[in-house]
């Protein structure tokens, strides 16, 4: 899941085509980089939105948390609509592995 403001970009343009791909990975020479391929769609649901807030400052932290932290307020923001968050239903996933023996995977779903 992810979030964004409902006039960024990237809201805009999920309103015009939802197929998106999402991407992370390390930011060294090693380690493993996801790309997920599939179609966003906006959650609106109290329940799961409470849920998935809550996941995420346990997950962040005081970034979060904290006035001085990266996000901070994002977990009330989530809870209360103030940006928009978005599930992806997967299609294909690749992971990429950096290093001493670089090594790729694909994955399918249907």
């Amino acid at each position: 899941m992810f979030t964004t403001g409902e006039n960024e970009q990237k809201a805009v343009n999920l309103r015009a085509n939802p197929h998106c791909a999402l991407t992370t990975g390390t930011d060294t020479l090693t380690g493993v980089d996801h790309v997920i391929e599939g179609t966003a769609s906006l959650v609106t649901d109290p329940d799961t939105r409470q849920r998935v807030a809550t996941a995420f400052e346990e997950a962040y932290g005081w970034q979060l948390a904290r006035e001085d932290g990266t996000w901070h307020g994002m977990g009330d923001a989530i809870r209360d609509g103030t940006v928009q968050l978005y599930r992806i239903q997967p299609v294909k996933g690749f992971a990429f592995s950096v290093g001493v023996e670089p090594a790729q995977t694909r994955y399918e779903w249907s």
